[in-house]
């Protein structure tokens, strides 16, 4: 998101849009795909495949990390406040 300008200007946005936002944000700054998440000990890609049916593939991206339980942990918090 880039404001330029050299007037103040106020805008509303709802407690959703500011949920969304952070996790636009902290995804952008640490690396983090919207469709990960952590199991076993793994950072896995949910993936959806598309044939004759579609369906969904979980793959490993790498071994979680403390980092990566943090950043876990904060997204599953902000996108319940969300949906």
């Amino acid at each position: 998101m880039k404001i330029t300008g050299k007037q103040e200007v106020q805008i509303e946005i709802s407690e959703a849009q500011r949920h969304l936002i952070a996790i636009d944000y902290i995804s952008e700054v640490f690396d983090w795909d919207s469709d990960y998440f952590i199991e076993d000990g793994w950072v896995i890609k949910r993936e959806i495949a598309h044939t004759s049916h579609s369906f969904e593939m979980n793959n490993k991206v790498r071994e979680a990390t403390k980092g990566d339980q943090c950043l876990y942990d904060i997204f599953k918090i902000l996108k319940k406040q969300v949906f």
